[in-house]
C-alpha cells in the first residue's frame, strides 16, 4: 500500500523568518565564543604585565613581597621626628595608589596612613619622601596594595616596627647629643 507523504507547504515570508532565526542563532553562538576566547585572552595578557612580583619597601630596604606572610617577621625601623624617609614599590597592579597605615603597639590604634606615588604603566609605584610626624612611640606600619601579575589583594601586610624618637633640640643638634627624654626642663 502506497502513502501519499503530505509535502506541507510554507509561504516565502515564512521561509525567510526562519532562515534569519537560524542565521542570527550562529552569529549570537559566534560572538558568544569570541567574546569568551577574548576575555581568556585579555586575563592572561593582563596577569603577566609586570616584570616582577609585587613588593613593597621602605628606604630601599625593608621589603616586602605579595608572597610574604601578612603577619611575617619585621624589622626596626627607628626615625626621629623631622626626619625622612621613603616608601615605593614595584609589580603591583597599574592605576593603584600603594598606602601604609600606622598602628600604635601600645593599644593597636590606628594613628595615620600615607599614600605612595601612583603606579604607571610599567607597574612601579616611585620612591615618595615623607616626613616624620608621628608622636614619639612605637608602630607597626602595615601595607596595601593588589599583586599586579597576581591579582592579589595584600591588605594590612606587617612591614616594619618603627619606632619614633623625639625631634633633636636645637643645642642637639649643633653639639650632635640627642635629647631621647625630651624633658625640656633640664
Amino acid at each position: 500500500m502506497l502513502m501519499k507523504i503530505r509535502r506541507r507547504h510554507r509561504s516565502p515570508a515564512v521561509i525567510a523568518r526562519a532562515a534569519s532565526l537560524r542565521v542570527l542563532s550562529v552569529l549570537v553562538l559566534a560572538i558568544g565564543l569570541c567574546t569568551v576566547v577574548a576575555a581568556e585572552t585579555s586575563t592572561a595578557a593582563s596577569a603577566a604585565r609586570c616584570k616582577t612580583a609585587a613588593h613593597v619597601y621602605i628606604n630601599g630596604g625593608y621589603i616586602k613581597y605579595e608572597t610574604d606572610p601578612i603577619d611575617g617577621p619585621i624589622a626596626d625601623f627607628t626615625v626621629r621626628n623631622g626626619q625622612t624617609y621613603n616608601v615605593g614599590g614595584n609589580g603591583i597592579t597599574p592605576s593603584e595608589d600603594p598606602f601604609w597605615a600606622f598602628y600604635r603597639v601600645s593599644d593597636g590604634a590606628h594613628v595615620s596612613t600615607i599614600i605612595g606615588n601612583r603606579t604607571g604603566g610599567n607597574c612601579v609605584s616611585n620612591q615618595k619622601t615623607f616626613i616624620s610626624t608621628l608622636t614619639p612611640d612605637t608602630y607597626i606600619m602595615r601595607a596595601y596594595y593588589y599583586g599586579g601579575n597576581s591579582g592579589v589583594t595584600i591588605s594590612g601586610q606587617a612591614q616594619l616596627r618603627m619606632i619614633v624618637l623625639p625631634a633633636l633640640n636645637t643645642t642637639a643638634r649643633q653639639s650632635g647629643a640627642a635629647n631621647l627624654d625630651n624633658d625640656a626642663s633640664r
